[in-house]
């Protein structure tokens, strides 16, 4: 069960990592630029906000892990 859960922690913490290099990362410049500066207004603020929550989650989950074990 330790095995499970710890990987469990470690895709969570990933997922976060991604969402937050998706929420601060500029928009760079080419053909669809546009699109992804729509995105961004939409969705970025909320990934601002979630991302590094669910990373510090992720990682005190880990901690209290490998505390237990």
């Amino acid at each position: 069960m330790f095995f499970a859960q710890t990987i469990d922690s470690w895709i969570t913490l990933t997922g976060a990592l991604i969402g937050c290099w998706y929420a601060y990362r500029p928009a760079v410049p080419g053909p669809k630029q546009a699109e992804w500066e729509a995105w961004h207004q939409r969705w970025g603020r909320l990934l601002q906000v979630l991302a590094p929550l669910l990373a510090v989650v992720a990682i005190a989950k880990i901690l209290i892990q490998l505390r237990a074990q």
